[in-house]
């Protein structure tokens, strides 16, 4: 019986040649056979001592020697190629079709049987998740949420049409499948992977026609988008550019990043310390280094462009790509938000103040109470933040975060919406801190406000749409629109 083997395989950008998309010197990969469809590489490995010959004192001689291979297969006026071994190392990511493996992945899976997730939403905190279930289910049973959540990953059981020719296809830009293939059945199976890569099918299925409602855009909204995030990098205004995980990695694959000299454990576009004088093809040729331990000779290396999450307007930027999401859904949420705007009414926060900071300085335990860090621990939930100030007057909750720069919004709006559910249950231990704090007992009408101090009075879109969504949640819970409130905090310069 023929067994069946993991391929990894690529689909380079149109008018581009293999030896484009090759980063060493070309002439030192060692061709082995060729024809007008197949030509294969071989990459021959140093041969290194294990390091854990000495490490315990093994007086034998012994050598490693890892060699790889690559195949490229030309067909239907496409080049797609192979690897083997390590040899993706040697290639340059952005030569490649973007969300190759993801879409050829896509169009091949019946969406009732899918086993595993892995997604993300581009907001100024970047969280990444994996979600792997034991029973083969639709995209809903997952937790996952077509407004805020992008799918990066997916994988679960194939149509039945695409069974002979491969099987568990997962992947973002590359593609990885399960074959019983000879090398000769490839051209067949590229041709098939190309068809499903430009196939809209997965548009008829009610479960996956949902996932990642954006498009890519156009050329011309591309150019702006790359245009206002240069200004902004070259000039040092790193107001709403955030950083994200190219990739889930795996626990013990991360001690910290590196770039440059620097090390640093936030992926935070501050702790670059960028150049100026910036183009994309810089951003593009930059590497962050993920250390697996301080002395890591081989790190895990990420595009630097890719790793920045950025919008403008209805465009935003993630994992190197400029997306556009719908405009009719943007209105309904910015239309929406525009009755829980109100004006701010307490003080300007200072240029360096940390949030902290501020709270402790507004607040005069007369009409405001201070919150911040004095949070009653839940069973099940941990310590739960009341607030950061609450206003006795107007009986408001306050909840503040400083979002300048990448400081993160994701957090501000669970906060607030994890305060009422607590409050709604009428926990003793809630209501026992708001008394100590207050004096007084916990009402029943409690507003909900949020301060977010912030230079510019704009959201980025995903923190919109988050805002958008935990509102409609505390709305659920009973809470009555002129009850749940947003507000910009002004920094003094």
């Amino acid at each position: 019986m023929t067994k069946s083997r993991k391929l990894s395989v690529r689909l380079l950008k149109e008018n581009l040649s293999f030896q484009d998309s090759y980063k060493d010197d070309f002439n030192n990969l060692q061709p082995i056979s060729q024809d007008q469809t197949f030509r294969v590489y071989l990459i021959s490995g140093t041969k290194n001592a294990p390091w854990w010959k000495d490490y315990l004192g093994i007086q034998n001689e012994l050598l490693n020697t890892t060699n790889s291979a690559i195949l490229t297969v030309n067909t239907s006026g496409r080049i797609f190629v192979y690897t083997f071994g390590f040899a993706h190392n040697k290639l340059r990511s952005e030569c490649f079709e973007e969300n190759f493996g993801f879409l050829v992945t896509l169009n091949s899976l019946d969406g009732q049987k899918l086993k595993s997730i892995d997604a993300y939403s581009p907001a100024s905190n970047t969280k990444q998740k994996r979600v792997v279930s034991s029973i083969l289910s639709n995209i809903y049973e997952y937790d996952f949420n077509d407004n805020e959540d992008l799918i990066q990953r997916i994988s679960g059981v194939i149509k039945e049409e695409f069974k002979e020719l491969f099987t568990n296809p997962t992947g973002t830009d590359s593609l990885s499948i399960n074959s019983k293939s000879t090398k000769e059945d490839l051209k067949n199976i590229s041709d098939k992977l190309l068809e499903r890569f430009s196939s809209k099918d997965y548009l008829n299925d009610p479960n996956l026609k949902n996932i990642n409602k954006i498009s890519k855009a156009t050329q011309t909204n591309v150019t702006q988008v790359n245009s206002i995030l240069l200004d902004k990098l070259n000039h040092r205004d790193y107001s709403d550019i955030y950083m994200a995980d190219l990739e889930i990695l795996d626990p013990s694959d991360f001690y910290a990043y590196k770039f440059g000299d620097n090390i640093f454990y936030d992926l935070c576009i501050e702790n670059l310390n960028l150049d100026q004088d910036l183009s994309i093809e810089k951003l593009n040729s930059m590497r962050i280094s993920v250390l697996r331990d301080m002395d890591d000779h081989n790190p895990i290396q990420w595009n630097l462009y890719k790793c920045l999450v950025f919008d403008h307007e209805n465009f935003f930027l993630s994992k190197g790509t400029v997306y556009e999401i719908e405009r009719d859904f943007l209105t309904v949420v910015n239309n929406f938000l525009v009755d829980f705007k109100a004006n701010n009414y307490l003080p300007n926060a200072n240029e360096e103040e940390k949030e902290g900071e501020y709270n402790q300085r507004v607040t005069n335990n007369d009409t405001l109470f201070l919150f911040d860090k004095n949070c009653p621990r839940i069973e099940s939930r941990g310590s739960v933040e009341i607030c950061d100030i609450y206003d006795k007057p107007n009986n408001r909750f306050i909840h503040i975060k400083r979002a300048e720069s990448s400081a993160s919004l994701s957090h501000l709006w669970s906060q607030g919406v994890v305060s009422e559910q607590v409050a709604n249950i009428q926990h003793p231990k809630y209501k026992k801190k708001f008394h100590e704090v207050t004096g007084i007992d916990l009402p029943e009408t409690r507003h909900i406000w949020y301060g977010i101090i912030k230079k510019s009075k704009t959201l980025p879109i995903f923190s919109k749409i988050s805002l958008y969504n935990h509102i409609n949640i505390l709305k659920s819970m009973g809470k009555k629109d002129d009850e749940i409130k947003y507000f910009f905090i002004g920094i003094n310069h």
